[in-house]
């Protein structure tokens, strides 16, 4: 097995741990519960996030890249009207992101810096921290 694949088998288990966590289900079952559903949908989403495609992450989900197609679809309309289910896919993605290695780079960290600038010039003060935290956290959900 490449190094490459023993990384995704990771990242794979990682979140379907926290999935199962989250969401009290384990996404290998075969169940059509809304909650089953919903951390499939979840999944799905984070995966995709992270460049899977949709046939990468259908293997995973043993499920017709189509139904991941789905899935990736009706996600905003979830998040938008059904105030749990975002709570648990935000949890769900943070909690991915926080334990895995993903790091802003550098051309990222200059826009945010070049943000923060613009900023400060057009209310003459800097922004508070929770105001940063909260550009920061757009950017990863």
């Amino acid at each position: 097995m490449e190094l490459e694949q023993k990384y995704i088998k990771k990242q794979n288990k990682k979140l379907n741990d926290i999935i199962k966590e989250v969401f009290l289900v384990d996404i290998n079952e075969k169940s059509r519960t809304r909650n089953s559903v919903d951390a499939r949908i979840a999944y799905s989403k984070i995966l995709r996030d992270h460049g899977y495609t949709y046939e990468d992450i259908s293997k995973t989900l043993k499920k017709n890249h189509a139904t991941v197609i789905y899935y990736i679809k009706t996600i905003e309309n979830l998040i938008k009207f059904d105030p749990i289910f975002n709570k648990k896919y935000i949890l769900c993605k943070k909690r991915f992101l926080d334990e895995t290695d993903i790091k802003f780079n550098k051309r990222e960290i200059d826009l945010f810096m070049d943000y923060i600038k613009m900023y400060f010039e057009e209310n003459k003060s800097m922004p508070s921290l929770e105001y940063c935290q909260d550009i920061i956290l757009k950017k990863l959900i």
